[in-house]
């Protein structure tokens, strides 16, 4: 029971920020704010299917990878393969392309399945946006206490 200074007292199932705004308790509009995110995922025999667990990546990396690795890459408008070079290391950056998945050749998984003695786990860094909610652009001001407190050791 959640009790306001209007006498007005308000069954909620929990105090949290759906409840509160449900009831009329706060009137602030969450604002959606698009935020750049990443997430890496580590390459193996098993993962023969997308890399890619988001809706669509807007750059990746590939890191640590065996020189000639294959890679099958889609986007919204093309299909490509990309083959990893001397260094190990690719990089297809943000063009205004979205990438939609990304999965390993049979011959890079054959490759995988026959040599699991590396000295380093190949992955992939992937970017996307996400859309978060946030209430923090809504405090104008913060105000600290100090509380003092008590406490009792022992039986």
């Amino acid at each position: 029971m959640l009790h306001n200074f209007s006498s007005t007292a308000y069954e909620i199932d929990e105090c949290n920020y759906t409840n509160l705004a449900k009831y009329n308790i706060i009137k602030t509009v969450k604002p959606i704010i698009k935020t750049l995110r990443f997430k890496t995922v580590l390459v193996d025999s098993t993962k023969n299917k997308n890399l890619i667990d988001s809706n669509y990546a807007v750059s990746v990396r590939f890191s640590d990878m065996s020189p000639g690795d294959e890679y099958e890459v889609r986007t919204e408008n093309d299909s490509f393969t990309i083959v990893i070079g001397a260094t190990g290391f690719y990089e297809i950056a943000d063009e205004g392309t979205n990438i939609y998945s990304i999965s390993p050749t049979p011959k890079t998984l054959e490759k995988y399945a026959i040599n699991t003695m590396r000295l380093k786990q190949p992955s992939i860094t992937y970017s996307f946006y996400e859309d978060s909610t946030t209430a923090f652009s809504t405090i104008s001001s913060i105000e600290m206490d100090d509380v003092p407190a008590k406490q009792f050791i022992g039986a």
